[in-house]
């Protein structure tokens, strides 16, 4: 869920291969508007897992590629419309012995205003290893 700088509260979500906001009620207790915003082509194919994110006035939604990957959009409003980049996909594990690439991740920010990928690698049998990558918001702005 994303609170708006003005308390307004939305949430995004994948539904049949597309990615849409929904804009809930203060009450938490039933959508105000909910929209279509984006479809990935069919050379991205399916992606799942949003997170609903705003900086700076814009607005961004991480969404994982299973299992291999992580995109981003990005919009000046909460419905769109939105642009896509490849934030992650196919990259060598991080981890040695890792099992992959680091997917199904969020962003997470510090107190001091560093920002992070934080994520996973499989390693089987021995499970998930967290992996933390840092952001820059000016390598973001440049991606998209």
């Amino acid at each position: 869920m994303l609170i708006d700088d003005d308390g307004t509260m939305y949430i995004s979500y994948a539904a049949n291969n597309a990615i849409y906001v929904a804009q809930l009620a203060s009450d938490l207790k039933s959508e105000v508007k909910s929209q279509l915003v984006f479809t990935p082509s069919s050379s991205i194919g399916y992606l799942e897992g949003t997170r609903m994110y705003k900086r700076i006035g814009v607005y961004y939604i991480l969404l994982t590629k299973p299992p291999n990957g992580t995109y981003m959009i990005k919009a000046s409003s909460p419905f769109g419309s939105y642009s896509i980049k490849n934030l992650v996909l196919n990259l060598a594990s991080p981890v040695s012995g890792g099992g992959g690439n680091p997917h199904q991740g969020s962003l997470v920010s510090t107190p001091n205003g560093q920002w992070y990928y934080m994520a996973f690698v499989d390693n089987y049998p021995g499970g998930r290893i967290p992996v933390l990558a840092p952001i820059t918001w000016a390598l973001m702005a440049s991606l998209l």
